[in-house]
């Protein structure tokens, strides 16, 4: 999913359910959404890119498959130490300002370079947690926990494409609509079953208490943030 300039919430991802039943987060209409494009341009005024009229009548959810057989990953590049607390909770603040994405990255690397140079990287033989694909497009690598958690780059693999799924499958949506709507996508029939089924074998045993250790905060990537760059430093150093 390339997303342009906005930061998706975590409780707009394949978890929305739950998410909210943990009680970790909840969307509003005055909280930061998400601005994405399935490979496209981006552009028009539905929430997540998704052009009007996919869905049936009744309903916001995209109906047909949606085709997440090549969508790219990489492997988690993992600087432990590089972020404290502080520096992560300046990140989360400076995202509330609703600047766009390289804005972030500039106000970020003014407070903490190491941080920064973690947090933001261009695609490469692995991703950081946010990456830069090309012109004002990047990927927010929610999938990058899920791949340090579980120990399986496969896990952050699936569950990469299970959301963009979602994402797209649900972009049409209100905030009020998304919990049904990532249900339905995923539920026997929809248009994410398949990718949602094969997230549950890739990160299984148990994929829900991955996602809870991972959708932790506000914005869907803070958990990569916290897993790819938080922590002690690995040579104990400060």
């Amino acid at each position: 999913m390339v997303e342009r300039n906005l930061f998706a919430l975590a409780c707009v991802t394949a978890f929305a359910s739950l998410v909210s039943a943990v009680g970790m987060v909840g969307c509003s209409s005055d909280t930061t959404s998400v601005a994405s494009a399935d490979a496209g341009s981006g552009e028009g005024g539905n929430k997540g890119g998704v052009p009007s009229g996919i869905g049936e009548p009744d309903t916001c959810a995209k109906t047909e498959k949606v085709d997440v057989s090549g969508l790219p990953f990489k492997p988690p590049r993992v600087v432990p130490g590089a972020c404290t607390d502080e520096d992560r909770a300046f990140f989360s603040s400076t995202v509330r300002l609703k600047v766009s994405i390289s804005q972030v990255e500039q106000l970020v690397k003014q407070r903490n370079p190491e941080c920064a140079a973690c947090i933001f990287g261009a695609d490469g033989d692995t991703w950081a947690p946010i990456v830069a694909m090309g012109s004002d497009e990047y990927v927010q690598n929610v999938g990058g926990c899920f791949a340090v958690v579980s120990g399986k780059t496969s896990c952050g693999k699936a569950f990469h494409a299970v959301n963009t799924c979602v994402e797209t499958a649900c972009g049409a949506c209100s905030d009020s609509e998304i919990q049904a709507c990532t249900s339905a996508a995923r539920d026997e029939g929809g248009a994410c079953n398949e990718p949602s089924n094969d997230y549950l074998v890739e990160c299984g045993p148990d994929p829900e208490a991955i996602a809870r250790t991972c959708l932790i905060g506000t914005y869907a990537v803070d958990g990569s943030i916290l897993r790819q760059c938080g922590g002690a430093k690995a040579d104990g150093g400060t």
